[in-house]
């Protein structure tokens, strides 16, 4: 999914925490060559859902609002905060659980395999 996705939008990790514990999880992973930007909490100064992260992301991406949309598995944090920042958003739901969120997402997957298709 991230080499499909990858070959045609910039990426971003936005994560609440410390910086360096953030760049390490993809690191870790083998993921960090897709994710060319990771903005934490614990360098700026402010988390999810502050639209603040999210604006940090675009100007970091050079993106506006307009051309960028998030994935979060969080209502709360990423699906409020991307909303408040104005970008589009979708909701990982893996559990299929009831969203109550205000604003709600745009669109709603299950799984990152149905991100592709839902781009295209």
């Amino acid at each position: 999914m991230l080499q499909q996705v990858a070959g045609s939008y910039s990426l971003a990790v936005l994560a609440n925490g410390p910086g360096e514990v953030q760049r390490a999880k993809p690191r870790a992973s083998g993921l960090e060559r897709f994710f060319p930007v990771t903005v934490a909490s614990g360098d700026i100064g402010f988390g999810k859902p502050d639209p603040r992260i999210f604006a940090t992301a675009l100007e970091r991406l050079g993106l506006g609002a307009n051309e960028a949309i998030a994935i979060g598995d969080s209502l709360e944090r990423d699906v409020v905060g991307a909303r408040a920042a104005g970008v589009s958003c979708v909701w990982l739901n893996r559990d299929r659980a009831a969203g109550s969120a205000r604003p709600a997402p745009d669109h709603e997957i299950a799984s990152l395999g149905e991100l592709p298709a839902l781009l295209s």
